[in-house]
Parts: structure tokens; sequence; C-alpha cells
């Protein structure tokens, strides 16, 4: 910083310091000045010596020192407290210097203190103004930046609102506005779903973990946007391992076969990754509609639908969606719905299909047949509704009021004849598997009602009796250890492992209908002897289910089967019919 020289007749700059360090003092803390305190000191110093110069000036012109204000505030000296601690020092320290060439009455400091006055009130003033068109500006350009980036965040919120962040690939959400943009529009008249469910990703995701998953699927997802892209059709990661490609008019079937080839011959490929070579497969669903009248969630739910039918086909297999088939599903899946309901109205009754022992064609037990009084569909047979208890779990509910019923109506019959017949009610899998509970409410059951264990059977499926299952095992044993008899049914229609089956806890062999039906008069070969002779030497009883005809009994008793079932011998009939039959047999026997 160069320090002006003081004014003639003042070489001695030890005054001009003196004044600066006391100015420098009173200032101090009054403003912010960004620079040394040193620096301060010389600063002062120099302003000092240009006014002691404007002071002693001949003739005396006051007006630089307005400059000289103005530069204070430009140099940082900026505050109404540091002009007043100015004037103070000044107005005390100044005059001295000036010595006599200062008139009596002071009025030339007065002077020389208004102007610099002035001067650092303009400059204040300025850098007021300069402050706020400053701060003005830093605020427009902060809100120009705030809302750049506003406008990039929501652009960014919106693409990934709609865009899978794995893939990159538009999602759900965008492909049915597309959807349902495209049937607004009734630009084109049909519209294709093309379904499609990489079906090896499960395993590779269970196998391998979820980094691999995702890595398999991301080629998946490269691999169809290439194949989309060059077919020209807009593709959508729809969920999971599930995309969907949206394709506009096609030109019938064998265009949309062609596609749905195209699709599982690109995606047949292994993926390739570190160290592992993944195979993959995909399933196809293919729904084809007029857009007129189309209802987007009608159509993606038959794409769906359409799909499940192509996986349970097996892997790399395409379906087109059929009407028909579709109305079945939606039964069937209603009448699933309404299981449960029926089952709390009390809605299934049993018939009873009598057992006949073929030596004295006695009635020596009944098969409880389950029976359902829908209220909409009417009487339905267990053929329409068995599956679907097992696939909802309500089987074990309902087989347990089954078994309730039963076991009441045997001790009714029992209550009329000193012989009344065994019920022989069907056990499911999954009540077998619920081991205890089964065991437990038969022998509830045969407590509260007062019914000889042995008046109960209870029939298995072959196929139940197969695995090699200790429980299913005990669960058997603890059930023929309370007196219950157990008999294995459809005997010979699955694949029985004949050394287990020597094991088995149960009593009758109930050979499966489809042996006896098979069975012609004029017959050579036939395995009814065979399976007659197993039974026995298994030291069990064997009946024949499905009997029609009076050959057909009369060949079955020529063999030595010991008993028999099926419509010769009767029909599944009501409770009060065979309490009828078992009444006319007391009169009888009377």
């Amino acid at each position: 910083m160069i320090v002006e020289p003081p004014p003639r007749g003042f070489t001695d700059g030890t005054h001009i310091t003196r004044v600066a360090r006391a100015w420098a003092r009173a200032v101090a803390g009054a403003s912010y000045v960004p620079m040394a305190h040193v620096d301060i000191e010389l600063r002062l110093a120099g302003f000092t010596t240009r006014l002691l110069r404007v002071l002693t000036s001949q003739p005396f012109d006051p007006s630089p020192a307005t400059q000289i204000g103005v530069e204070l505030v430009e140099a940082h000296f900026a505050s109404p407290e540091t002009l007043g601690h100015t004037i103070n020092v000044l107005a005390d320290r100044l005059p001295p210097l000036a010595g006599t060439s200062l008139d009596s009455s002071g009025r030339r400091v007065m002077r020389l203190l208004s102007a610099l006055s002035v001067g650092y009130t303009r400059g204040l003033r300025e850098r007021t103004l300069d402050e706020q068109e400053s701060i003005r500006q830093a605020t427009v350009l902060a809100q120009l930046q705030t809302e750049h980036a506003l406008r990039e965040s929501q652009e960014a919120f919106r693409h990934a609102a709609v865009h899978d962040q794995l893939t990159g690939l538009p999602n759900r959400i965008f492909f049915e506005k597309q959807l349902a943009d495209l049937i607004e529009a009734g630009g084109a008249h049909n519209v294709a779903i093309c379904f499609i469910g990489i079906t090896s990703l499960q395993a590779i995701t269970d196998r391998f973990g979820h980094i691999l998953g995702d890595k398999a699927l991301t080629v998946t997802a490269d691999r169809l946007r290439t194949l989309a892209r060059s077919l020209g059709h807009p593709l959508a990661r729809f969920a999971g391992d599930q995309f969907v490609m949206l394709i506009e008019d096609p030109a019938g079937t064998p265009h949309l076969a062609g596609v749905a080839d195209q699709i599982i011959a690109t995606l047949s490929t292994p993926v390739h990754t570190d160290r592992h070579l993944l195979p993959m497969s995909a399933s196809i669903g293919l729904v084809d509609r007029p857009v007129a009248g189309m209802d987007a969630n009608d159509v993606m739910r038959a794409a769906a639908m359409t799909l499940q039918w192509a996986k349970a086909d097996g892997t790399n297999r395409w379906q087109l969606f059929d009407p028909a088939r579709s109305d079945r599903e939606i039964a069937k899946h209603a009448l699933a719905a309404d299981l449960a309901g029926g089952i709390d109205r009390d809605e299934f009754f049993l018939e009873y299909q009598p057992l006949v022992r073929l030596e004295d064609r006695a009635v020596i037990g009944v098969e409880a047949l389950v029976r359902w009084h829908h209220p909409r569909h009417g009487r339905l047979n267990p053929g329409r509704f068995i599956d679907l208890a097992e696939e909802s779990g309500q089987i074990v509910r309902l087989g347990g009021r089954l078994l309730d019923k039963a076991c009441r109506q045997a001790r009714e019959w029992a209550k009329l004849t000193d012989s009344p017949p065994y019920v022989s009610v069907n056990v499911a899998v999954q009540q077998l598997r619920d081991g205890a509970g089964l065991l437990r409410t038969v022998d509830n059951l045969l407590q509260e009602v007062g019914l000889a264990p042995e008046l109960l059977q209870l029939e298995i499926t072959e196929s139940a009796s197969i695995p090699d299952d200790p429980q299913l095992r005990r669960t058997l044993d603890d059930i023929a250890g309370l007196g219950v008899r157990l008999a294995l049914d459809d005997f010979g229609s699955g694949y029985s492992n004949l050394g287990y089956l020597q094991n088995l806890p149960v009593n009758q062999l109930k050979i499966d209908m489809q042996f006896v039906r098979d069975w012609k008069p004029s017959s050579t070969k036939s395995l009814l002897p065979s399976l007659v002779k197993l039974a026995h030497d298994l030291r069990l009883s064997a009946l024949a289910e499905g009997v029609e005809t009076s050959e057909q009994a009369e060949y079955l008793e020529s063999i030595g089967c010991d008993h028999v079932q099926g419509y010769y011998f009767g029909k599944p009939q009501a409770a009060s019919s065979i309490t009828s039959l078992l009444l006319e047999w007391s009169a009888e026997e009377i």
C-alpha cells in the first residue's frame, strides 16, 4: 500500500501515524474491514494525509473530502458508527496538525468534516443499493437454479414412476396407460398382448441368489428389448419375471405364433456370467382382441390366465387364449370361492352306496359319498368340487364335517339292527397329514356318538399310502389301534409299492372299477384274479368297485372276490333309503 507524503510543512510522518492509530482504534469493531490491522492503519494514514492536505489548501476547497468519504465506504469502513467515530477523531486530531493555517473559528474543519460526511453517506447509500442489487440478482439466480433443479427432479421422478429401475424398461403403469390410450384412440382394429413369463428365473434365484437372478433378468430384458425394437412392438416389464409386448393389428394367429417362437428362441440361449452358465426358458400367453369394446383389465386378465396355461404345458411353450376354457376356469374359481360358505351353511350332504358280500348278497357296509346342494348350481357330485377343496385347503374342514355326519348316521343304523353295516368314509391326503388332528377327531367322535369302532371304515387312496412318510404311517397305525377299519381305495390305479403295502394296517383292498369295466365275458386276459389273490395273500378282503352287471358279479364270485360295490347292487342313495332297507331285513329275520 502506498502512503501519500504529508503536506508541505508536515514532513514528520509520526504525527500522521499517531492520528491513524487513534482513528483505527476508534473504528475497530464498528464495521468489518477485510484486512490486517497494520494495513488498516496504513490505509487510514493515507486518508489522514489527504484530509490534512485539503484542510490546509489555499484557497480552501473542502470538496475532495467528499470523495475521501466515498472511498472510506469502499474500503469497507462502512457503518453509521464508523462515521461517528471518524468525525470525533478527526475533529480532535486534525486541527493541531494543521496549526496556524486554520482560522480561529474552526469553520474549515467543520466544512471539511461536513464534506467528508456527505461523501461517506453517499458511499453508504450506493453500497446499500449495490448490495440490494447483488441480493436481488443472487435471489433471481437461486430461484432459476431451484426451478431448474425442480424441473430435473420432477422429470426424474416421472421417469422413475413409469420405468423399471433394474431393466430400464417401461413398467406396468406405463404399459397399462399405453394400452388404455390405444383403446381410447381406436386407431387399430385389433390388439394382441404377448404375456411373457421367464420360467427359469425362480430356480436361478433360489440356487444362486438374487444378484445372479437380477443379472439373468437384466440380460433377458436386453435381449427382449432388442427383439422388440426389431419387430417394432412396445415392450414393458410387467412384474417380477413377467414382460409384455403390445402388438397392434396382428396379421392373424400365424403372425402371433411367429412372434412367440422368436421370443422363445431368443430367450432360450443360456446367460453367461463370470462363473456360471444359466439355462433360460420362457412361457408365453397370447391374446388377440378387437379394440372396439375392449376392456383393458379384461384383456390383461385373459393374458395372465393364458400364460398360466402355457406354463402348465411345460417350458418354452406358448398358448393362445381360448374363451371356452376361460369360462370353465372362471366357473371353477367361483365354485372354489363358494366352498367355505357352503361348509358354513351345511350345504354338503351324504349319500350311501351299499357294499355287498358276494357269498350271500348281504349288505355288510355302505360307502358315504358327498354331494353339494349348491344354491345356484343345484346338486353337484364330488368330481366338481373335491379337487377344489383340496387345492383351497378346505378339504380338512369339509372332511371333518362329513366324518361327523357319517358316524352319527352309522350310530342310528346300529340302533335298528343287530347286524348294522359299517360306514366307509373317504379320507383325503391332507387329512392324513394332519395326523394328530385326524386321530383326535376320530377318537372324540367315536366316544361322543357312542359308535363301535368296527362300524367305521376310513378309505385312503393308493397314492396316499405310497410315500415313505413315517408320520403318515404312525397315523394309520394309531387309527387302526382304535379298532377302526382301514381300506385301500382305487387299488391298481396307482403305483403301489407292494413291499410297503404288506406292512400297512389296512383291512381291505378296493379294486379300482376300471378293471371291472375292462373285463368282458370273452376276456382271456384280466388282472382281476391276480388282484383278488394278492389281497388274500396279504390277508385282506377284496372288494371290486364298479359292478354294473350280473355277469360281472358272477365272474367276481367265481374268482373268489369277497365283496362288491356298484350300480348293479345299489346306487348311492339317501340315508333314509338305507334305513328302509335295514328295517325290511330286520322284519324278514323275525
